[in-house]
């Protein structure tokens, strides 16, 4: 579900940006007791000035957006002891979902 959701976002921007050659890469690493999974596409990226607030229930920039995509994958993958952040990106969004590794 959240992995879904942060899949079609990519798809969503890369489309309405029309971007040449568009990119979205999935990539699973662990270091010590967590294991990452980073989506990263290479669009236009979220604007420095809504970071914060692209987890805020009812935040959307999407014209017909309903601001909830976001925040419920957040507290999804909290509720599983883990977290969900945007990172700093030079291209495009980058986010991470971290969660505790099962040995």
């Amino acid at each position: 579900t959240a992995m879904t959701n942060l899949i079609d976002n990519a798809i969503y921007w890369l489309e309405y940006h029309n971007i040449k050659l568009p990119e979205i890469t999935v990539t699973i690493t662990s270091k010590d007791d967590q294991c990452h999974i980073e989506v990263a596409d290479n669009g236009v990226g979220v604007p420095k000035e809504f970071a914060e607030q692209v987890f805020d229930v009812g935040f959307t920039l999407k014209p017909h957006g309903t601001g909830l995509g976001l925040s419920i994958a957040k507290e999804a993958i909290t509720r599983s002891n883990g977290d969900l952040q945007l990172l700093a990106s030079p291209v495009g969004a980058i986010f991470q979902i971290s969660l505790p590794c099962e040995k």
